[in-house]
């Protein structure tokens, strides 16, 4: 462990658009406060105003920064001390954060639980990449590590590195914008919802969830994963507590999570993408996820291959 408090300022960061939103800061998060012209767009918008923040400033380059939201506590069981007190003991480039990361035990890799809850996704995704060179690589075949599932852009990063991401982040949306990708609609049910943003979240495009999976892309692509780099943050909660508190999802992944959690117990090898979905899932589960998101279950049988 190596301790690097004295030199290092750590900022935490939370989109602020509703002054509701500063009452309910429970997570002891900075204030990052924006006009959010584009709900649509979601997190671009604030990581676009950090961007500006930190570029005007004069501050150390091993600075780190970060953004959450403020349903941290809720998704994660983690506020900002805790993650103070983690960052502060571990130098790394490179912090992640994720939540839901049950998904681990339940999904062969990271791009079939993309394309389980947002149909299209993968397709848009490797079309958008491929308009860049130094974009990463989509790999849909093989099976994702358990630190490989990382959701919400709840990550942290040393001044270089942060405005490196968010710099792609804003290439991303650029492409988007000027080839008319990533606004197709799509299915989303938030489990955190405020009587001030229920209109904004009502109408998802794909456009933010192909953004919040970029810093994923860019860590699962073999060239840009330096692992002693990264700190992955290990949720040791059972991943039954992970599961967002969307109405019914618990009850519908019980069954297949207690599997997969119990196949990772006795380590279990999968043969393929087949063996594990046909080991995890049965059909009545699958039939029943098609009612919590939908087409989500007629998606999965694709992907598994499974008659």
């Amino acid at each position: 462990m190596h301790n690097f408090e004295a030199d290092t300022d750590v900022f935490l960061f939370y989109g602020v658009y509703d002054i509701k939103q500063l009452v309910s800061n429970k997570n002891n998060l900075i204030p990052c406060i924006f006009k959010n012209k584009d709900p649509w767009k979601h997190e671009i918008q604030i990581y676009k105003c950090l961007h500006n923040l930190i570029l005007g400033s004069i501050n150390n380059e091993n600075n780190i920064f970060g953004l959450f939201s403020s349903s941290l506590s809720e998704r994660t069981s983690l506020d900002s001390k805790i993650i103070k007190k983690i960052i502060n003991t571990n130098d790394n480039e490179i912090f992640i954060f994720s939540p839901s990361q049950y998904n681990f035990f339940i999904y062969y890799n990271f791009w079939d639980q993309a394309e389980v809850w947002h149909k299209g996704i993968v397709d848009e995704i490797k079309m958008i990449y491929s308009l860049k060179d130094n974009f990463p690589n989509i790999d849909t075949h093989t099976r994702t590590s358990k630190i490989g599932f990382s959701y919400c852009n709840y990550w942290v990063a040393k001044k270089k590195s942060f405005i490196k991401i968010v710099d792609n982040m804003i290439t991303l949306e650029k492409i988007m914008l000027e080839n008319c990708l990533g606004n197709k609609a799509t299915y989303w049910k938030s489990p955190i919802e405020e009587k001030f943003n229920t209109v904004f979240k009502k109408d998802y495009k794909l456009f933010p969830f192909i953004v919040e999976r970029y810093i994923s892309s860019l860590l699962l692509d073999s060239k840009n994963n330096n692992e002693e780099e990264i700190f992955y943050w290990n949720d040791n909660r059972h991943p039954l507590e992970q599961v967002e508190k969307i109405k019914g999802l618990q009850n519908v992944l019980k069954n297949p999570i207690t599997r997969g959690y119990e196949h990772f117990l006795k380590r279990t090898k999968f043969k393929d993408k087949k063996d594990f979905y046909e080991k995890i899932w049965s059909l009545d589960d699958i039939e029943k996820l098609d009612k919590v998101i939908p087409g989500g279950g007629r998606r999965l049988r694709n992907l598994a291959k499974i008659n």
